[in-house]
């Protein structure tokens, strides 16, 4: 069995686990999950999801504001992301934020000036950041390496850009986080860039309720089903599945404050 997995991006705050969270805990617990991340979407929802977290010892989360939640004028409130951090010690990290220019809503300046302001709080709360990034790189990397933040800045959550993309973050110095998608068939070029990205600057992840890895496609994704990916991941590096575990493990703990040796 593979032991200490950390899900480093799990949306467990959402209405398709209100039913059964429980339970989903209990499963991702017996499939060796010692930690999960859960990025925020906006700030109005934050009291219900750190409320849903508060008793499962094995998440923290994340305050941040989704591009699709972006509207002209919409700035990041950093005083009451302030008291947010300040009353809850589960916070580690800003997001889930970014761009997505896939569906060309909501607008793209609005997205990037919603973005920057998230960095700049980021930035004096020196916390790391969780990125979303859905055809909008050149974007993205521009306002990233503008804004250079801690040394260990962040996430580049659910990556779908190439080998070269992959490498512009890494020597931002950003980790790059991969999810069920990459055991799709016709997945060449994603297995590429998993096989290029370093173990040592790489993460797993869900993205549950979302992208469900290949042998339980089509089902609601939950942190348990994580232990899919790890083997891929294994698979292309021709190494251990608890060797995957454990250095993204120490990846996340390192980012996050984990304290994973």
């Amino acid at each position: 069995m593979i032991t200490g997995i950390v899900d480093s991006h799990s949306h467990l705050d959402f209405e398709q686990f209100s039913a059964d969270l429980e339970a989903v805990i209990s499963r991702a617990k017996a499939a060796g999950i010692a930690h999960v991340m859960v990025p925020g979407i906006d700030l109005d929802s934050m009291d219900r999801l750190i409320a849903t977290i508060s008793g499962i010892e094995m998440a923290i989360c994340a305050v941040g504001v989704h591009p699709h939640c972006a509207k002209q004028g919409l700035l990041f409130d950093e005083q009451r992301a302030d008291a947010l951090v300040s009353s809850n010690p589960q916070v580690a990290a800003v997001g889930e934020i970014g761009l997505d220019y896939y569906r060309e809503l909501p607008p793209r300046e609005d997205q990037r000036e919603l973005f920057k302001s998230c960095l700049r709080w980021a930035k004096k709360r020196e916390l790391p950041v969780i990125v979303h990034m859905r055809e909008a790189f050149e974007d993205v990397y521009a306002i990233l390496r503008e804004t250079q933040l801690r040394q260990n800045p962040g996430v580049m959550h659910c990556f779908s850009g190439g080998i070269e993309e992959a490498r512009k973050f890494l020597d931002l110095g950003y980790m790059i986080s991969f999810a069920g998608q990459i055991t799709y068939p016709n997945t060449k070029a994603a297995c590429d860039v998993v096989e290029y990205v370093p173990l040592e600057r790489l993460l797993i992840e869900t993205d549950a309720p979302f992208l469900a890895p290949q042998p339980v496609r089509g089902k609601r994704n939950e942190p348990a089903f994580i232990i899919y990916t790890i083997e891929k991941i294994a698979a292309l590096k021709g190494i251990d599945p608890q060797e995957v575990a454990d250095a993204t493990a120490r990846n996340a703990g390192a980012l996050f404050g984990l304290g994973i040796d």
